[in-house]
């Protein structure tokens, strides 16, 4: 009987963090140095829940982009069709697997 592999609490969050900040970095709107600037600004007037104010708008101008650009993705024809495509696949696939499994 093969062992079970236990996943730390800590692995969801890390995963997160990353993605967070690929995307964050990827889709950034504006210049490191500007950002840090406006950062600094907001812990000078209103402390650390300043920068937090700034980091969760920040967060949500780059979720806005993202979401246009996939809308943007999602619309065009030959997304539509890979999709229908691969949607087509994975119920084959399914349908393939069940066999196997009931057969067992």
């Amino acid at each position: 009987m093969a062992e079970e592999k236990k996943i730390s609490w800590a692995t969801p969050i890390v995963i997160g963090l990353v993605v967070g900040l690929t995307v964050g970095i990827l889709f950034a709107k504006r210049k490191g140095r500007l950002l840090r600037a406006e950062l600094a600004k907001a812990k000078e007037e209103n402390g650390f829940s300043g920068q937090i104010l700034v980091m969760k708008n920040e967060l949500v101008d780059v979720m806005q982009d993202l979401l246009k650009t996939v809308k943007n993705l999602a619309q065009r024809k030959e997304v539509y069709r890979f999709v229908r495509g691969a949607k087509k696949l994975s119920k084959k696939a399914l349908k393939t697997v069940q066999i196997i499994v009931d057969n067992q």
